[in-house]
């Protein structure tokens, strides 16, 4: 009988002891995927951040000659926009 107990007794330990190192697991992965998605997060902050400081570094007379998609001329003696593209300039 004491042998019988003996190896409920064992079993159950080593269950716990299972139990618990699945749990330790568990939080740990849920502590690393915390910590991954910080991590991609800084990283689009920073990105976004250059994104932001680089286009302010742009020379104000150079920033709309990059967006010939809306403005289809440029005057350098106006040195503004003289025509817009597809796009009409006031809409009703």
């Amino acid at each position: 009988m004491l042998a019988v107990v003996n190896v409920s007794f064992r079993m159950r330990f080593l269950w716990i002891l299972i139990t618990e190192f699945l749990v330790i697991i568990a939080l740990f992965k849920a502590e690393e995927a915390k910590r991954l998605e910080k991590e991609r997060k800084a990283a689009q902050k920073a990105k976004e951040a250059a994104e932001k400081e680089a286009q302010k570094r742009i020379p104000p007379t150079e920033l709309f000659r990059r967006e010939t998609d809306k403005y289809s001329q440029f005057d350098d003696r106006v040195r503004g926009i003289v025509h817009l593209g597809k796009q009409e300039m006031f809409t009703t």
